[in-house]
């Protein structure tokens, strides 16, 4: 696993983070990438378990442990799917571009290793789940 200075892993520094992150999109796209070249899903399973209790630890009252879990869900399919566009574009901007433009269903092989290692499939493609 990819891990900063400190060497703490991607997923370590999830389940510390507090009421900030404290780890970033690229960072989290890399560590997808990486996880999706060695087919580790396991890993993959474990980072976003990482990301959705931040989720559901900092959601806002009133906001349901469901709502807070399908956003993980959909925040995370977004990175993957930006990750894949980024093979292409080789650059963020154009990938990101991309993947506001691509309907939902489009998946690379990326999105694809994502959605299989979680059990995720995303609702019909919305405006605003972009």
């Amino acid at each position: 696993m990819e891990n900063n200075e400190s060497g703490e892993s991607i997923t370590e520094r999830l389940k510390n983070a507090g009421e900030v992150l404290g780890v970033n999109r690229r960072e989290i796209a890399e560590e997808i990438t990486r996880l999706a070249e060695v087919n580790d899903m396991n890993s993959m399973k474990e980072m976003f378990e990482a990301y959705k209790a931040w989720e559901i630890k900092g959601r806002p009252s009133g906001t349901s442990i469901e709502h807070a879990e399908e956003l993980a869900m959909r925040n995370f399919d977004v990175v993957a799917r930006v990750a894949d566009n980024q093979q292409i574009t080789r650059d963020d901007i154009s990938a990101l571009r991309m993947t506001v433009e691509q309907d939902k269903s489009r998946a690379g092989k990326i999105t694809r290793f994502y959605r299989k290692a979680i059990g995720y499939t995303p609702s019909q493609n919305t405006s605003s789940d972009n």
